[in-house]
């Protein structure tokens, strides 16, 4: 089994959070979808593709797919996402994440650092330390 077959399959979030740095305790400034009654699924394709879905109550659900690539760049584990949404992708627009997995427990997360440099509605400038991305799933 090579190590992107470990990862194939269907996973529901049991943790999504994201905030501001450098405050992580500001509560404005953080977010805890499935505390906000939000659920997650990611769907990792044993070809390459994948899905993540987003419902939020209230809200249409909202998919967003893509292709998917492990590798230990940098000498730690990664999960590359290549989003359809952006056609020819540069650097810096490739959400990736480190990856670790415990049996049926993956975890996600951008490293707390300027890693992923996105800005979630919160205006800062560009190429700020604006967001962290934590993830948890369990296979389904």
């Amino acid at each position: 089994m090579t190590t992107n077959e470990l990862y194939v399959g269907t996973w529901r979030a049991t943790k999504a959070e994201f905030w501001r740095m450098p405050e992580p305790n500001v509560r404005r400034d953080r977010r805890d979808l499935l505390a906000e009654g939000g659920t997650v699924i990611l769907v990792l394709e044993q070809c390459g593709n994948y899905s993540v879905s987003v419902t939020m109550p209230g809200e249409k659900t909202a998919i967003a797919p893509g292709r998917w690539h492990y590798h230990g760049f940098w000498g730690k584990p990664q999960i590359d996402f290549y989003i359809s949404s952006i056609p020819d992708p540069e650097w810096g627009e490739i959400p990736s994440f480190y990856v670790s997995l415990s049996g049926d427990t993956m975890t996600l997360w951008d490293g707390g650092s300027n890693f992923l440099p996105f800005d979630y509605g919160w205006n800062a400038p560009p190429r700020a330390i604006i967001g962290v991305l934590a993830f948890e799933f369990t296979r389904m």
